[in-house]
């Protein structure tokens, strides 16, 4: 069963990635990027390192050509992706699957699923937000700016956000780590979430670090936040 869950999750990757490459929403770059990735969740431990990776694949290209037309004239549609865009996004997740390969530790596999809820809750925050949110504000000051600022969020985000980290965390308790768990991590990739704000109203707007350095950071802080929750907690 694990064989046949785990090639049917690449192989529907692979039609992905075909399809999105033909389309121009990704480069040849953005396919290496995201086959190296996916070779070391597979060695961590197959589907069960896919799965959400292969969920916030599918799910944040869907927010991202939702309503495609209207962020086209708002002028937030999102260009080509590179492996810039894959490592930012899968780069932390990758970490720590390298890290449970070394070690043999289950708890980087919370750190992985910490970190992909961050990206989602940012990608569900930012695409459906950016549709729906009203009165964007930047986070740290409320000082109302346009749609599409580095660091604006909206009422309506912070839901979306929710609801990201929300679909990956869920995912702990299909694999047996309970309610417990799971609401560790939902609040890790939120918290990761409201971090990218963070830095992307103040660093970013001053030109000092950029989104895709953002998005590995704070990927990463909800991983280890989801690790060192489950540490202390449980």
């Amino acid at each position: 069963m694990e064989i046949v869950l785990t090639g049917m999750l690449l192989v529907a990757l692979g039609g992905i990635l075909y399809y999105a490459y033909k389309k121009e929403k990704i480069d040849r770059s953005a396919i290496v990027a995201t086959v190296m990735i996916g070779v070391i969740f597979l060695v961590a431990g197959g589907s069960k390192w896919i799965i959400a990776p292969f969920i916030f694949f599918v799910g944040g290209s869907l927010e991202t050509y939702y309503k495609k037309q209207k962020k086209r004239r708002l002028g937030v549609e999102q260009s080509i992706r590179t492996w810039k865009n894959i490592g930012a996004n899968g780069g932390a997740a990758m970490i720590f699957a390298l890290s449970y390969i070394c070690t043999g530790d289950s708890i980087f596999f919370i750190g992985s699923v910490g970190a992909i809820a961050t990206a989602m809750a940012d990608t569900s925050a930012t695409e459906m937000g950016q549709v729906w949110g009203k009165h964007p504000r930047f986070i740290h000051n409320l000082k109302r700016v346009s749609v599409g600022t580095a660091g604006a969020v909206t009422k309506e985000g912070f839901l979306f956000a929710l609801f990201g980290s929300t679909i990956i965390s869920a995912l702990l308790i299909f694999y047996g780590y309970g309610t417990g768990i799971f609401a560790v991590c939902l609040l890790s990739g939120f918290a990761g979430c409201m971090a990218d704000s963070l830095l992307g109203s103040t660093l970013e707007q001053k030109k000092k670090i950029n989104t895709h350095e953002i998005n590995l950071i704070t990927t990463l802080l909800g991983g280890f936040i989801a690790m060192i929750a489950t540490i202390f907690l449980f």
